[in-house]
């Protein structure tokens, strides 16, 4: 989702409601302002908190992939004492191995789908030393090959483990009734027909508690603003290997 769409959401939702306040003769409620406090301070409450868990929850992961690209652009310089045919070979796997989760713009796909990227280096490293004399430099390539692997393998573990640390349903239907709460007691509290500033006002404030849910929604999905987790990074390595870098 670009940032403009972010904008043009706010600015749609805000328009909406302030023309509902500002048209529908909508009454005072004497007890709205009590209702409106109460579930303010609630939603305020539980939507940071839930908000800082996903954002705690995003940054873990993008770290996660971070490394993990870094390790992918290692592979790919390491596999270069092995030989140009080697390191072409090991780059044609990361390439479509990377290529996979652009193209796709999810960036789990390769996660949680059958990708035998990890063991195809594993073949190919197993192909080009298998009984093969090595100097000290090919072994040390080697032994750093192995063990990025392994780090590799367990990066991926991790990253799935928090991938899965999702918000319950129970927390969804909480917050959900707090912002219906929220909205309909705002547009009793203070009568706005016919009033712009009042209409504005009320308008905005209701915009943003939706707006609210849909960062938590994104947050959730591990994309914010127009980028998936990692595709920046997943770009730079595809560069690297293709000599743009």
């Amino acid at each position: 989702m670009k940032r403009g769409l972010y904008s043009f959401i706010f600015v749609f939702l805000f328009l909406s409601f302030a023309a509902v306040y500002y048209y529908m003769p909508i009454g005072k409620h004497p007890d709205g302002g009590v209702f409106l406090t109460i579930s303010t301070f609630l939603f305020a409450i539980f939507s940071g908190f839930f908000i800082n868990k996903q954002n705690e929850r995003y940054t873990a992961i993008r770290d996660h992939v971070a490394v993990f690209d870094g390790m992918s652009s290692a592979l790919y310089r390491n596999f270069g004492y092995l030989g140009e045919e080697g390191q072409q070979r090991a780059g044609k796997i990361l390439s479509s191995y990377y290529k996979l989760l652009i193209t796709k713009g999810t960036w789990d796909f390769v996660f949680t789908q059958k990708v035998s990227f990890l063991s195809d280096m594993h073949l190919l490293l197993r192909e080009l030393t298998e009984g093969k004399e090595l100097d000290t430099a090919q072994e040390e390539a080697l032994d750093s090959i192995i063990d990025t692997l392994s780090s590799m393998q367990i990066i991926r573990k991790e990253i799935l483990a928090v991938r899965d640390e999702k918000m319950p349903l129970s927390q969804w239907l909480l917050l959900y009734v707090l912002v219906a709460i929220v909205v309909v007691t705002l547009s009793v509290v203070v009568g706005s027909f016919g009033d712009v500033l009042a209409s504005s006002v009320k308008g905005a404030f209701a915009a943003s508690s939706l707006f609210v849910m849909i960062l938590l929604h994104r947050l959730r999905g591990l994309r914010f603003f127009e980028n998936i987790v990692g595709e920046s990074s997943g770009q730079d390595v595809l560069d690297i290997i293709e000599g743009r870098r």
